[in-house]
């Protein structure tokens, strides 16, 4: 009697809870600096600053329920562009982005996140005018429909360039995160993830740079979930032997209780297998859309 009692009320809860409630709840997130869109062409002219159908192959690639972006100038005509090829996709795009115009933006799949707050902070740009001096960060919160947990996502781009004066900038950029991951912190959310440009670079000869990232990590409890990615980005390097040579400027940095399951960083850091490479060999991913690649890490909840 008591293994009746025992199957009846595992199969009565199978029946009111449906299979995947009980499933590990997965998520991908993403980052990707898109290289100062603001114009596309379908047929690829030599004035084309992004090609449309290139752009597209590399955002079918990575297929993420979040995805960061950087360097948006021309913003009505990427929420277009993602529109088409995103349609369960709600994008937030900051209203400034420095002097270059480039902004920052958030897309996340509205069939498994629901939208808590957003805001755009000026306080990174180092700056109280809107077009002026560095990119803001958008600090958002997403609820997770299935398990209900509350990630905060910070989209940062951080000030670009080699040398003391770029470096003591991030400094101060990175002071001002540590004082928007204290005010996260003070929300109880589940995650916090800081994605994007951070500009490390020199990142892999472990420069004062780099350590100053890893002190930005350490005092502030995250983990770099994309450590493992051997490259993100191509430059023209400093040899003069006819390679783009690879470089680890982007990261997705996380704390909280989800789990990382892996890192992937897509496009041309993936065909070049992050080794030296000439220019055409990389690709229409690096020629007519992002000298960056996408970085993507998936993450799971716990049951």
């Amino acid at each position: 009697m008591n293994n009746f009692i025992l199957t009846l009320t595992c199969l009565v809860t199978v029946a009111f809870f449906p299979a995947h409630s009980f499933a590990v709840a997965k998520f991908k997130i993403t980052t990707y600096n898109v290289r100062n869109f603001s114009t596309i062409d379908e047929e690829k002219s030599i004035t084309s600053n992004t090609d449309a159908k290139a752009l597209f192959e590399v955002l079918s690639e990575v297929d993420s329920d979040i995805l960061a972006f950087q360097e948006i100038i021309n913003g009505t005509l990427f929420r277009n562009l993602l529109n088409k090829k995103l349609p369960s996709h709600e994008l937030l795009i900051s209203e400034c982005g420095g002097t270059a115009d480039q902004k920052v933006a958030l897309a996340y799949n509205t069939k498994k996140f629901k939208l808590i707050s957003s805001e755009e902070d000026w306080r990174v740009s180092l700056s109280t005018r809107c077009n002026y001096g560095l990119r803001p960060a958008l600090v958002t919160v997403l609820r997770h429909k299935v398990t209900g947990k509350r990630v905060g996502v910070v989209v940062v781009h951080l000030k670009a360039g080699s040398g003391d004066r770029n470096r003591n900038t991030r400094r101060e950029q990175h002071e001002v995160l540590s004082v928007i991951l204290s005010e996260l912190e003070s929300q109880r959310l589940d995650d916090v993830i800081v994605l994007g440009d951070f500009n490390t670079t020199s990142y892999f000869e472990q420069t004062p740079g780099a350590a100053q990232f890893e002190d930005f990590m350490k005092n502030n409890d995250l983990r770099n979930s994309s450590a493992s990615v051997s490259c993100t980005s191509f430059w023209q390097g400093d040899r003069g032997d006819g390679n783009m040579w690879p470089s680890h400027l982007d990261h997705v940095l996380h704390k909280g209780k989800s789990r990382m399951l892996r890192a992937y960083s897509g496009a041309h850091c993936a065909r070049s297998a992050c080794q030296p490479t000439p220019k055409p060999d990389l690709g229409d991913s690096f020629n007519n859309v992002s000298d960056h690649c996408p970085v993507q890490v998936e993450f799971r909840y716990p049951r």
